[in-house]
């Protein structure tokens, strides 16, 4: 996980701000009785670093570029 990116990169600006940023490693996820498909296991994820972080999930809300479970678009190569 890592904490200070959301003061660093706030969603109004081009460009990264100065600041400090954390790295810290969490525990592995308990396993569970019925192997987890990907998206259950990147919103477990999620959840444990929300967590760890202290806070909400954007991508709830209006504010955020894109709803959760959501590809983001690729562009068309050049040829």
């Amino acid at each position: 996980m890592v904490r200070g990116t959301r003061r660093a990169l706030p969603p109004s600006g081009a460009l990264p701000l100065p600041g400090a940023l954390e790295l810290q490693i969490l525990a592995p996820l308990a396993p569970v009785a019925v192997p987890d498909s990907a998206p259950s296991c990147a919103t477990r994820a999620r959840a444990a670093i929300l967590t760890a972080l202290g806070e909400p999930d954007l991508t709830c809300c209006a504010d955020t570029a894109r709803p959760p479970d959501t590809a983001r678009e690729r562009s068309a190569r050049a040829s």
